[in-house]
């Protein structure tokens, strides 16, 4: 089954518009909230078999919206983001669902996403 997790930081953002589109191309929304921050991401998308241990670290509850892509192939997360892109869908830090990341939570992948976009800032700035 293909869904994205979403989370927005303002509790009255309208994922209508997101729902729809991935509703045409037969894809599920699944809304995360605040107190989920803290779930394992495979948690969240319905995976069962998970054996994780709690973190023992606090991340920050993201400060931007976080979709994370669950099931997709590449073309059809292709399909899925080009039609995001041509609806105006709202900028997003945006993941895919690994064996790596099931474990984490989602405040964890926000906080990795927004490292690694500040690392990729420093490197294109010539790494000052």
């Amino acid at each position: 089954m293909e869904l994205v997790l979403y989370y927005h930081p303002l509790p009255l953002a309208d994922p209508s518009r997101l729902r729809s589109i991935l509703a045409a191309h037969g894809a599920e929304l699944r809304v995360v909230s605040h107190p989920q921050l803290c779930r394992p991401l495979g948690e969240l998308a319905g995976l069962s078999g998970l054996s994780v241990p709690p973190s023992a670290r606090e991340y920050p509850r993201p400060a931007e919206p976080v979709m994370v892509f669950c099931g997709f192939s590449r073309e059809r997360l292709d399909t899925v983001l080009d039609a995001f892109k041509a609806c105006g869908a709202p900028a997003a830090l945006k993941a895919v669902l690994t064996a790596t990341n099931q474990s984490w939570s989602l405040s964890r992948l926000a906080d990795e996403l927004q490292a690694e976009r500040a690392e990729i800032a420093r490197s294109l700035q010539g790494g000052k």
